[in-house]
């Protein structure tokens, strides 16, 4: 590996080839805890279900508040072991997509894209991961149901029955996406790494047996946005091009984005609508100010959809298992149907979000002391802000929704006004937080990357080794050749490269090739 001391040459620089990229095993450790953290979830649901399918389980709790608090946990453990089984799912597609000649960027949708020659990450895999994740959190919205003092009398507000149907679906879609992680885990030992850090990634990738990346010589200040194969000296740019003119599919995530908090207002005027014109009946249910921020606002109370329920008859002593298997088979379908705009707007954002942490990581080569690698994807989840309000956001969601519903065995389904719109003011907040992501330009010479590998390959000219830092800057001058159809004969230029140790800053006033 070169020292990076020698600058001045002649004719087009080459690079160096990588010593070392991290294998990542303390990832790869996480995951199969986290794998295993899911197949213990997936079986004590499907137990505790079964048990309490066939006898009356109720849970005494001091007021609906508290049952809505065990709702979000729920929803945080759900999250953590999607998560879980979701980056053992990604990383399988992206080095099954290396091998089909198709792996452009570090990160990629993983459950809209498929690969010809893997089975778990094939078009019916991912429609079986799609399916798992929007059920488990359907099926911990209906985990209990309460007694109605108005139909009940000889219940109380606080007692709560423990619907078994629910966590046997529960148990059995975090089982099926186990399954699909540990079929998925098998083929490990053809992953070069398991990390996420696109450093380590672009390194495997030029490593890799067949060669399918390569070094580009003359595009040290050119990024994902320049024209792919041009060779020419240029002045460096004092900001750079947004993602969402670099990266087509980010164009597609931020057109959904805001489509999907258009069909939210949609619904939302359609049941305002009718009830509105009384379509629907509104019924005693629950106080639609429950968890409201503002409990004064004059807004439909409910809005319900009957069920046909004429096998449940009032009888004070009601238990869940009079909740028939049609009646609930019809519920989760209507319920999960709704909530899939939810996982499928926080499932697409994934993928802005990755494509800028994926940014950061290679930005910070251009700071004083540069950037260290971080392979450990629990570290890089942690200390990226936009990974983390991802996180965040998904269990939250998803946990306004469960308040947007009311299930009652008698009247059916209300749904909310205020928790409605308090889950388009998230999906909101979702959108606006990618546009800006999407649209941001950043500020200095630095060309961006955003997770695109070849274009990394061709601005990483030196490579660090284990412990070493990546920098980027100045390399000194660089003389063209006469034939060299980018310049006049004998004009002075510079490059732009990367180094272990701290470089000179760009100079604005010079080319560069």
């Amino acid at each position: 590996m070169s020292d990076g001391t020698e600058y001045q040459s002649s004719g087009v620089a080459s690079a160096s080839f990588p010593a070392y990229f991290d294998r990542s095993s303390s990832t790869r450790l996480l995951c199969i805890v986290g794998l295993m953290f899911s197949w213990l979830c997936a079986i004590t649901c499907i137990v505790v279900g079964s048990l309490a399918k066939g006898g009356s389980w109720t849970i005494e709790l001091y007021g609906e508040p508290a049952k809505d608090l065990i709702v979000l946990a729920q929803n945080i453990i759900i999250t953590i072991c999607n998560e879980s089984l979701g980056y053992i799912h990604s990383v399988s597609l992206r080095w099954a997509l290396l091998r089909e000649g198709r792996l452009e960027f570090n990160s990629n949708l993983r459950l809209l894209n498929k690969s010809c020659s893997l089975g778990p990450n094939a078009w019916y895999s991912n429609l079986l991961m799609s399916c798992g994740i929007i059920v488990t959190y359907g099926s911990s919205s209906l985990t209990f149901l309460s007694y109605d003092t108005i139909h009940y009398p000889a219940a109380t507000c606080d007692v709560y029955e423990l619907l078994g149907n629910s966590l046997i679906v529960l148990g059995s879609s975090l089982a099926v996406q186990s399954c699909i992680a540990t079929w998925t885990i098998w083929y490990w030992h053809d992953w070069p790494t398991w990390s996420s850090n696109v450093m380590d990634v672009a390194a495997a990738c030029l490593c890799h047996e067949h060669h399918l990346l390569s070094y580009g010589p003359g595009r040290s200040i050119r990024g994902v946005g320049d024209s792919p194969g041009t060779v020419r000296p240029k002045f460096p740019s004092h900001r750079q091009p947004s993602a969402f003119s670099c990266h087509k599919q980010i164009r597609c995530v931020l057109y959904a984005l805001w489509a999907a908090v258009f069909l939210c207002c949609i619904w939302f005027a359609v049941l305002a609508s009718c009830a509105g014109h009384g379509q629907w009946t509104s019924g005693l249910l629950r106080d639609p100010s429950y968890w409201s921020l503002f409990p004064d606002l004059d807004l439909p109370s409910a809005f319900i959809l009957l069920i046909d329920c004429d096998s449940c008859e009032y009888h004070p002593a009601y238990k869940a298992d009079r909740f028939t298997a049609r009646d609930f088979a019809w519920l989760i379908v209507l319920l999960c149907t709704l909530q899939s705009l939810v996982t499928f707007t926080l499932h697409v954002a994934e993928l802005l979000v990755n494509c800028c942490r994926d940014e950061h990581k290679w930005r910070l080569a251009s700071r004083p002391k540069g950037g260290r690698r971080t392979s450990n994807a629990l570290v890089a989840l942690l200390t990226s802000y936009q990974a983390l309000t991802l996180f965040c956001l998904k269990p939250f969601a998803h946990w306004i929704y469960s308040l947007s519903f009311f299930v009652d065995i008698i009247n059916g389904v209300s749904f909310f006004a205020p928790q409605i719109l308090y889950l388009i003011a998230t999906i909101i907040l979702l959108a606006g937080f990618a546009t800006f992501l999407a649209l941001r330009r950043y500020h200095g010479a630095q060309p961006v990357a955003f997770g695109h590998l070849q274009t990394l390959v061709d601005l990483i000219d030196v490579w660090p080794e284990r412990d070493d830092r990546l920098c980027w800057g100045d390399k000194g001058t660089l003389q063209v050749q006469e034939d060299d159809a980018a310049q006049e004969d004998g004009h002075v230029v510079r490059r732009a490269g990367t180094d272990w140790k701290p470089l000179p800053p760009i100079d604005f006033d010079k080319m560069y090739l």
